[in-house]
């Protein structure tokens, strides 16, 4: 598995289970297997990425075990996650002038987190500056 493959599944899924913690996921009950933005990625690459959010203590979840496979739930993101994420959103605004216009009037925590999520999440990919900042803090 590539390092940007990675960041770019742990930071969608820590973005979906941020949304979920605030009640503005448009997903809600979506197993993040059958997430829009993860629709192309191979299973198996979601999956062990999912295993390291929940080994990072980033997720609540866990990993069942059934015969010859397993099976990682996640159930919320944890305070660890959270701050992450909002980590993402500083050190990302600082480096993109049209993301610190979207965000300039945005004071609450929450509020700048969503509207973050929200600039990140209108493009297809996660844009390859917000990749390398994250890159610097989930792996």
């Amino acid at each position: 598995m590539d390092k940007e493959t990675n960041v770019k599944i742990r930071t969608t899924l820590l973005f979906e289970y941020c949304k979920r913690s605030y009640g503005k996921s448009d997903n809600p009950e979506m197993h993040f297997y059958k997430m829009p933005e993860l629709r192309d990625t191979d299973n198996e690459i979601i999956k062990a990425n999912a295993v390291y959010l929940i080994a990072k203590n980033l997720v609540r979840g866990g990993v069942d075990e059934d015969a010859s496979h397993s099976f990682p739930w996640i159930t919320r993101i944890n305070p660890t996650g959270l701050k992450l994420v909002e980590r993402i959103v500083d050190e990302s605004e600082s480096k993109i002038p049209e993301l610190q216009d979207k965000l300039k009037d945005k004071t609450d925590t929450q509020d700048r987190v969503l509207g973050f999520i929200a600039y990140c999440f209108k493009f297809k990919d996660v844009p390859t500056e917000i990749l390398d900042v994250a890159k610097k803090i989930v792996i």
